[in-house]
């Protein structure tokens, strides 16, 4: 009788003692499962956010393919103007542009398809802008933002006694954001082949990022 309760007791010490254990080991776990997460949480974001140093332009110095400019935009938040860094990405002409405008406006009841008139081609102009510093309401914001054409002196591009159109049409994708790098594009028309010219984006009286066609080429 006294042997077996002595085993019984032995026993009972020894499954104290691996339950003790156990308990150590998976509060250890659960210890660097708490202290592992925010470490790896930062060091995502660090990387997934890239830092833009927008470069002043103007008429005559105006930006090349890639760089970043700054240029003014609506927020409906507040009804101010906030300066975007802004991009051009692509200058499409030709018959590649003509079919961009042609699904665009047949997707658009806002307007109706018309060929350029002889001597003038469509031109389309692919822009990125980051809306990480930009103030939005709770419904976010599309890409779209004012373009003009001009000549490097500020006045119509002119081919003889005929002159280019100044304003451009938006053709943004209608998604909105909040946050985070968008897309955009706008056309116009422009005599056909001629480069020398400038896209300036932001409202006049605004801050406006200044860029040449003639690079990138898409």
């Amino acid at each position: 009788m006294v042997t077996f309760m002595k085993k019984t007791i032995i026993f009972l010490i020894l499954a104290a003692a691996l339950l003790s254990a156990a308990g150590c080991s998976a509060e250890k776990d659960k210890t660097e499962k708490k202290t592992s997460l925010p470490s790896s949480s930062v060091a995502s974001e660090d990387v997934s956010k890239e830092e833009i140093k927008p470069v002043s332009s103007s008429l005559t110095s105006p930006l090349s393919a890639e760089e970043w400019g700054s240029a003014a935009k609506f927020s409906t938040a507040d009804n101010k103007y906030y300066n975007v860094p802004i991009r051009v990405t692509a200058v499409t002409t030709g018959s590649d542009a003509e079919k961009q405008v042609k699904t665009f406006m047949q997707e658009n009841e806002t307007y109706s398809y018309k060929s350029p008139e002889k001597g003038m081609e469509w031109v389309v102009i692919e822009y990125e802008i980051s809306l990480d510093s930009f103030p939005t309401d709770k419904t976010g914001t599309d890409a779209a933002i004012t373009a003009f054409i001009s000549s490097g002196d500020g006045s119509p591009v002119r081919k003889g006694s005929d002159m280019a159109g100044i304003s451009t049409i938006n053709m943004t994708d209608g998604k909105y954001s909040f946050e985070g790098k968008v897309k955009g594009r706008s056309a116009f028309e422009m005599f056909t082949g001629v480069k020398d010219y400038v896209v300036a984006f932001g409202e006049y009286g605004e801050t406006q990022a200044f860029f040449s066609p003639s690079s990138p080429t898409g």
